[in-house]
């Protein structure tokens, strides 16, 4: 079964866990709707928008970043 959520599918079927990484419905969400907005933040009385092509941009190089820095899958 899927269910729309905003603008993010999200499926049911528990053969198909991969489909529920949040990091991969992020990545399908990003490409399919890379110049809506994704993220407003008030800044300086100004606010500032982020739309889902730039956040997935930002989460590659920040990913990158902490790989390099030498965390592994479980570090907190």
């Amino acid at each position: 079964m899927i269910k729309p959520h905003g603008k993010i599918i999200i499926t049911t079927q528990m053969a198909d866990k991969e489909s529920l990484i949040i990091h991969k419905l992020f990545k399908q969400t990003a490409l399919a709707h890379a110049s809506d907005t994704a993220l407003q933040v008030k800044r300086d009385g100004e606010r500032q928008r982020f739309n889902y092509g730039e956040l997935e941009s930002l989460s590659v190089k920040i990913a990158a970043f902490l790989i390099y820095d030498g965390y592994k899958k479980g570090d907190a």
